[in-house]
C-alpha cells in the first residue's frame, strides 16, 4: 500500500517519526478522571494502562489473532473512537465546563463490540478530542465534503464552546507533534492490517472490507442541541439502530454495501421476537437500518475507499451504532448511565456473523 499516493503527509518520514518512537506521555483515563473531577456516573472503562504512561506504540491496540486462523475474514475493524486516554498536558489547559465535559464523550461500546478475536482489528487509547484518527491528519488540511464537526485536535466541544482556556490553545506545531505520535501509529496499523488480508487472498477477484466502527448517543443533555442541530437531526431516539454509511456511494462497491445491510437485517430478524424488543427498548421510531443517515463516513471511509479505487480490491464502510441497543441512561442522561452486558453481546455477535455470512461473496465463492 502506497499512503503517499492518498495525501497522507507522514509517509516515508521515519526520522520523525523515530523521535517520538520510544518517548512517553503521562496519560489519564478520562472515564475514572471525570468521575473524580466532574462526578459524572459514567459506563466502567474498557480501556487500561498500567502505568500512566503511554509510548506510540502502547497507544494503538493491532488486534491480529484472527489472521492466525485460516477462517479468517477479508473484513478489518477500526475503533477509532473507542480512545478513554488523555495526555495530562491537555487536561491541564482544557476548560472546566466545554473541555471537561466533552472530553468523556466516546463512542460508547465500540471497543467490545468491534474487538473481537475472531475479527482482526485496530483502535486506539487516545481520546478522539486529543488526537482524532477519523480527521484529516493535519491542522487546517482539508478532507473534501463532509458535514463531520472537529478536527485533528478539536479546539471547540461537543457544543460548538472553546474546549480550551484563554491563552492555552494547542499551537499548529504541537497539534503536529501529537498526531506524529498518536495519529500515525493507528494508520500503520491499519494499513499493515489491510495489506495483510490482501496477502492472503488467493485470487484478485477476492475484495476486502474495511468496516469503521462507531456509536451515537440517544442523550436528552442540552449539550448535545448543537450538535442535532448541525447535522439537522430532529430527536436521537429517531435513529435507526445501525447506520451504514459510505459516503454517498464513494467508498464502497454497492453490492458489497447491498448485501451487508441486507444480511445484517436478515440476521437481526432471526433473532428472537424478545431479543428484537430488548435491543429497540430505547429507540422512538424502531428503525433498523439507515443508509448514508447524517453520519455518512469521514476520514477513515474516505481513506480506504480512495485506495480501494486505486486497486479495485479494498471497500469502506461507517458502520454506527445506536448505543441504546447496549447502553442505559436514567432519564436520557449520557453522564448517568451503564453498560448492559446483554445488549453488548447481542450487538457483538450480530455483527459478527454477518461479517462471516458475506465472507463467502468477499472471497467470491
Amino acid at each position: 500500500m502506497n499512503p503517499e499516493s492518498l495525501n497522507f503527509p507522514f509517509a516515508g518520514t521515519k526520522e520523525r517519526y523515530e523521535k517520538w518512537e520510544n518517548e512517553s506521555v503521562a496519560v489519564a483515563n478520562i472515564i475514572e478522571l471525570s468521575k473524580r473531577e466532574k462526578g459524572f456516573n459514567l459506563p466502567d472503562s474498557l480501556q487500561e494502562i498500567k502505568d500512566g504512561k503511554i509510548t506510540p506504540e502502547k497507544a494503538v491496540d493491532i488486534d491480529n489473532r484472527a489472521l492466525e486462523n485460516s477462517e479468517c475474514p477479508n473484513v478489518i475493524f477500526g475503533r477509532p473512537h473507542a480512545g478513554e486516554f488523555v495526555p495530562m498536558e491537555l487536561w491541564e489547559m482544557v476548560t472546566e465546563d466545554e473541555g471537561k465535559t466533552t472530553f468523556p464523550i466516546i463512542d460508547r461500546g465500540t471497543e467490545f463490540i468491534f474487538r473481537n478475536e475472531k475479527i482482526p482489528s485496530v483502535g486506539t487509547k487516545i481520546s478522539r478530542f486529543a488526537i482524532d484518527p477519523n480527521r484529516p491528519p493535519l491542522p487546517g488540511m482539508k478532507m473534501g465534503k463532509t458535514k463531520a464537526l472537529g478536527e485533528v485536535l478539536w479546539k471547540k466541544g461537543i457544543s460548538g464552546n472553546p474546549m480550551y482556556k484563554e491563552g492555552k490553545i494547542p499551537t499548529d506545531e504541537k497539534i503536529t507533534d501529537l498526531s506524529e505520535r498518536f495519529y500515525l501509529p493507528y494508520y500503520n496499523g491499519m494499513m499493515a492490517t489491510v495489506g495483510s488480508l490482501i496477502d492472503r487472498t488467493k485470487d484478485k477477484e477476492e475484495r476486502i472490507l474495511v468496516l469503521d466502527g462507531h456509536s451515537f448517543m440517544i442523550s436528552q443533555n442540552d449539550i448535545f442541541k448543537p450538535f442535532c442541530e448541525h447535522y439537522g437531526i430532529k430527536d436521537l431516539k429517531d435513529l435507526p439502530l445501525f447506520i451504514i454509511g459510505d459516503r454517498d456511494g464513494e467508498s464502497c462497491d454497492e453490492d458489497i454495501r447491498e448485501i451487508f445491510a441486507q444480511t445484517l437485517q436478515k440476521n437481526f430478524e432471526e433473532l428472537s421476537q424478545e431479543e428484537q424488543t430488548f435491543l429497540f427498548r430505547n429507540s422512538g421510531e424502531k428503525r433498523l437500518i439507515g443508509v448514508n443517515e447524517y453520519m455518512k463516513g469521514v476520514r477513515n471511509v474516505q481513506f480506504f475507499g480512495d485506495y480501494g479505487k486505486k486497486t479495485g480490491r479494498v471497500n469502506s464502510l461507517q458502520l454506527e451504532l445506536n448505543e441504546g441497543m447496549y447502553v442505559d441512561e436514567a432519564n436520557g442522561d449520557y453522564f448517568n448511565a451503564e453498560y448492559n452486558q446483554r445488549g453488548l453481546e447481542l450487538v457483538k455477535k450480530l455483527i459478527e456473523k454477518t461479517v462471516f455470512d458475506i465472507n463467502p461473496f468477499l472471497k467470491n465463492n
